[in-house]
């Protein structure tokens, strides 16, 4: 412009913008690179303003709430996002609050149930921090929340499967131990006043293994689902059914009673009473034995004792005749005895594995008129103790028996005494001993491996089968008649003897002596140690001799304590006798070279571990 304002002239001015233009494009690159980042990222997203209004969700966001972004924008976040409280978790807004005001990030909130708008439910980790502009001031915040529903589902799974019994679905004795555990830590924090009660049961199945050996394993696990749905009628909401193992169901009673629990018990005594499962055509009445005992605070009390007391109970309910109830009480004779019953276990296996267990040999003296003198003697098992005292059989046998240990101690007993007579009968010269008894359990009457054991023995030792005179109590004879057929006949065609023990305790018995072909029958001691003084008793032995005589078998009486019954005996010609009088046991090595020089005595073999005989 002139002095008069006149356009003379025109001036241009270049402001070179090439770098801010630059940077707004690389602006614009990183904001598309974010955009296309939280797009297509697989954790949900959600960032909110200051006072905690939604601005903008990504798709996964909107996966997961089931709002879009643009309906969400401007809503408070606790609208779109849903926490329930199945985890505990606080709510959205709070957590969003306490990132804001303390301008920090809130990492590793655990996880949470979120509740999409549809209704549905998706497990989330979630974090919460703020975002700051240029100058790190706050303006507004991110949720991050990434779904874990399908690796939730999975530990669920598994650890169902770890708790849950496959073929019932009823909890395992795992998850069972685990709520027992629970209860007892409740006990011990609550106070002495008033303290709430609880029950343990513990069931066994009265004919499960009839089932199973009739129809096979497929009825049995048929029979324990159907079980199951029978028991589950009869448990309260909130109470525990488990399958423990086997026929074995736990029931855990919270909050009730005794006198409440034994009506329940009753109840499914009754139910399972009359219950009836089929299978194949036939049809099969169960039974169930149960045992109850109060869950108290006693001091030590543990899950393992609880368990071990009302299974204590229910063996005692079974013994007494099956399908009944037994509640253990403290000081419960029946419970104190079996008890220590379970005790003799581990001394058992520690007595086989240390070879503290000895033989002893009874004598049986000749004493009938026309009985040609023999040398005959019982062999009996002792027990050393860890003071080196002798434990008689009447204490370890028992528990021997109830926890299937008879069918080892059989093979030991059977197995060392072929070794220790088969030595002695090639070494000893003197040796003129004409039978060995040897006492046989029915649990290993249907055994094959311990009669192959038997022969393989006697044919590896090249002992004369002669020497060896099984015994066999009468009870069990009966009780597993066909077993014991099968196990006489087939050691008496190798040249073994049989006797039938403790006889007369069971009339029954007397029809099957036709066709359970021993050679003697032992007089039940019940009858003979009262013989002199009781007309009963002795009319029993009379009658039990002649039947004997009759069917060409040899007789031996027990228990002969006095020289009243010896001579009784004698008179109602009794071929033989033992008991204390005749002879105390001795050490069957004294017995094995009792005339023998002192070199042959010397070279007898010494107790050893376990018998070197062959083994199956």
């Amino acid at each position: 412009l002139d002095q008069d304002q006149a356009v003379r002239g025109m001036v241009v001015v270049f402001h070179d913008v090439t770098e801010r233009m630059k940077l707004w494009e690389e602006l614009q690159k990183e904001r598309e690179r974010a955009m296309v980042t939280l797009q297509s990222i697989g954790d949900g997203v959600v960032t909110t303003d200051i006072s905690g209004k939604i601005v903008y969700m990504n798709p996964t966001a909107e996966a997961l709430t089931g709002w879009s972004s643009n309906s969400a924008q401007e809503r408070p976040i606790e609208e779109v996002i849903n926490f329930l409280d199945e985890f505990g978790a606080s709510s959205i807004a709070k957590s969003v609050e306490v990132a804001l005001t303390k301008k920090q990030v809130a990492a590793d909130l655990g996880q949470a149930e979120l509740l999409s708008i549809s209704g549905e439910k998706h497990i989330v980790e979630h974090n919460i921090a703020p975002l700051r502009d240029k100058n790190k001031n706050v303006i507004g915040g991110v949720v991050i929340m990434h779904n874990v529903t399908d690796r939730y589902k999975l530990m669920q799974q598994l650890s169902h499967q770890a708790t849950h019994d496959s073929l019932t679905q009823l909890v395992n004795r795992t998850g069972f131990e685990q709520r027992l555990g629970k209860i007892l830590r409740a006990i011990s924090t609550e106070e002495n006043v008033n303290p709430v009660q609880h029950v343990i049961c513990y069931m066994d199945l009265d004919q499960f293994k009839i089932v199973n050996d009739t129809c096979g394993h497929s009825a049995g696990d048929e029979l324990l689902r159907q079980i199951a749905e029978q028991l589950q009628r009869h448990v309260r909401i909130g109470d525990m059914l488990a399958r423990l193992g086997g026929d074995e169901f736990g029931l855990l009673l919270e909050n009730c009673p005794l006198e409440n629990a034994l009506g329940i018990a009753e109840k499914i005594r009754q139910h399972i009473a009359s219950f009836r499962f089929s299978s194949d055509g036939k049809t099969f009445a169960i039974g169930v034995s149960i045992g109850v005992a109060p869950i108290d605070g006693t001091p030590g009390t543990t899950v393992a004792t609880v368990l071990s007391t009302v299974d204590q109970a229910c063996y005692i309910a079974k013994s007494k005749g099956r399908n009944r109830i037994h509640t253990f009480q403290p000081g419960d004779n029946e419970s104190s005895r079996w008890h220590t019953e379970m005790q003799w276990v581990p001394h058992i296996n520690q007595a086989l594995d240390d070879g503290h267990f000895i033989l002893f040999a009874q004598p049986i003296a000749t004493i009938g008129r026309n009985e040609a003198k023999h040398s005959h003697y019982e062999i009996l098992l002792r027990m050393k103790s860890e003071d080196g005292n002798l434990i008689a059989p009447g204490s370890f046998l028992p528990s021997a028996e109830r926890y299937g240990l008879m069918p080892t101690l059989d093979r030991w007993v059977v197995g060392k005494a072929i070794e220790m007579l088969a030595f002695a009968w090639k070494n000893n010269p003197n040796f003129n001993v004409d039978t060995f008894g040897i006492n046989i359990s029915g649990a290993v009457l249907g055994d094959n491996t311990l009669l192959k054991y038997v022969k393989q023995a006697l044919n590896g030792y090249d002992l004369p089968p002669s020497l060896l005179c099984f015994e066999i109590t009468e009870t069990v004879a009966i009780a597993n008649f066909t077993h014991a057929t099968r196990f006489v006949n087939e050691l008496k065609e190798m040249g073994c003897r049989f006797a039938l023990d403790d006889f007369g305790s069971g009339f029954a018995s007397f029809s099957y002596l036709k066709t359970l072909p021993v050679d003697y029958l032992k007089i039940d001691g019940t009858f003979v140690r009262h013989l002199s003084q009781s007309a009963v008793d002795h009319t029993m032995v009379d009658a039990i001799n002649q039947l004997g005589h009759v069917m060409g078998l040899k007789t031996i009486a027990e228990f002969v304590e006095t020289q009243d019954i010896l001579e009784s005996l004698r008179i109602l010609d009794v071929d033989y006798a033992q008991g204390y009088y005749i002879g105390k046991p001795i050490p069957l090595h004294d017995v094995c070279y009792a005339t023998s020089t002192e070199s042959n005595h010397s070279s007898a073999p010494e107790l050893i571990k376990t018998p070197s005989a062959l083994s199956i």
